[in-house]
Parts: structure tokens; C-alpha cells; sequence
């Protein structure tokens, strides 16, 4: 699959619960069961920036992740569903995987797609190989560097370059 049919498959979810998940984690590159632990309290909307609380799952480190100026789809989404869920914002996710999987999206692909954004930004701006992916490293969360280049090198994500 390519980046492109990815993404026109995530903006086609009728459920807005669900696409706005999976927008989340096509932007930040949480692994689905951080998202599907987020809790109303773990999110904070201010001055058009979303500020993600995210806690340490297998392999990773707590971080806080910063959207400036996100997409204002996904903005007010998250606002409603913040406004309507005290606790838990999300389904759980092993319930996201199988809604996900039902529309043909696997959502490791999604975080597949944030990392090889993100490297292929870096490469732009004249990091080195090395240099790019220790700053996906960073973005996802991953301890060890090794697990970043699997998400990389694979090669089940084709990307639509500009």
C-alpha cells in the first residue's frame, strides 16, 4: 500500500471516534495501545496546540508530545471528545485494531508512515542517515535505535514523495 491510499482510507472513517485515533497516531506515531490508554486528563487543548501526555509502553519512555498548529478537523474533534469522555477517550486497543483492520488499515502502518515522514524531512534538511534516525528515535519514543529502522527500512509502506 502507499502513503496516499493510507491516509484517503483513515479520512474516509465515518466514526469519528475512531478516525480521529487513527489521525493521532498518523501524526504522532503512538503505537496504538498508548492511544488506547489516553485518558481526558493525558490531552490538553490550548491555543490551537494539542499536548499529549504519553505514557511508556514495551520498548519506549514516558514523553509529551506537541502538535503546533494541528489540522482544525482533528483539533475540534478531540475537543468534542474530550468534552463528552471524563476518563478513557479512546476504544481500547485491541477494538481499534479490529475497526482499523475492517476498513483495510493496519495501524502499524500509520506509525510506519510517521517515521518515514519524519526521516525523510530530516534527510531534506541535511541531516545525515545516522542523524535522521536517531531523530525518529526520539519522536516515537524508542529505546533502542534498531527498533526505529524497522519502522524505516519497511517496505510494506510505500511513500508518495512531493
Amino acid at each position: 500500500m502507499n502513503s496516499e491510499t493510507l491516509k484517503k482510507k483513515v479520512f474516509a472513517i465515518k466514526n469519528t471516534t475512531l478516525q480521529t485515533a487513527l489521525r493521532l497516531q498518523m501524526i504522532t506515531g503512538m503505537r496504538i495501545s498508548e492511544i488506547g490508554q489516553l485518558e481526558n486528563k493525558d490531552i490538553k487543548l490550548e491555543d490551537n496546540t494539542i499536548i499529549i501526555d504519553c505514557k511508556a509502553k514495551k520498548g519506549s519512555f514516558d514523553r509529551t508530545i506537541i502538535i503546533k498548529e494541528p489540522e482544525k478537523w482533528l483539533y475540534n474533534s478531540l475537543l468534542e471528545i474530550k468534552e463528552n469522555r471524563p476518563g478513557q477517550l479512546f476504544y481500547k486497543a485491541s477494538t481499534l485494531k479490529k475497526y482499523a483492520c475492517k476498513r483495510g488499515i493496519k495501524t502499524n502502518d500509520l506509525k510506519k508512515l510517521r517515521a518515514k515522514e519524519l526521516f525523510y524531512k530530516a534527510e531534506r534538511a541535511g541531516l545525515s542517515k545516522h542523524q535522521s534516525t536517531k531523530y525518529v528515535q526520539g519522536h516515537l519514543g524508542h529505546k533502542r535505535i534498531k527498533n526505529t529502522k524497522i519502522y524505516i527500512e519497511s517496505k510494506s509502506l510505500e511513500i508518495v514523495r512531493d
